[in-house]
């Protein structure tokens, strides 16, 4: 468990894992569900920091490419979404 988890003032959940729910005791007991999944989170962060290592990596080649400027968008627009998942994982 990591030092940020332990504790009564753990970080709060983000809106975008309760959003679909309606009442305060479900809320409360997804929040629970997914606070008890964080073995499986923190797999999935690494996975994650795997996938952005690689994509922040740039290859002399990549700029060979014609499109290379589409190749770097789509690069960017990937490193934005993984950023998105890490800071929605951040329990």
């Amino acid at each position: 468990m990591k030092e940020s988890q332990k504790g009564p003032r753990a970080k709060r959940l983000s809106t975008e894992w309760t959003q679909h729910l309606k009442t305060k005791e479900e809320k409360e007991g997804f929040e629970a569900y997914v606070r008890n999944s964080i073995g499986l989170l923190e797999i999935l962060e690494k996975i994650v920091d795997k996938k952005l290592k690689k994509l922040e990596t740039a290859k002399d080649e990549d700029y060979d490419k014609a499109s290379w400027a589409h190749y770097q968008a789509d690069r960017l627009g990937q490193i934005r979404a993984y950023n998105h998942i890490k800071e929605t994982i951040q329990l």
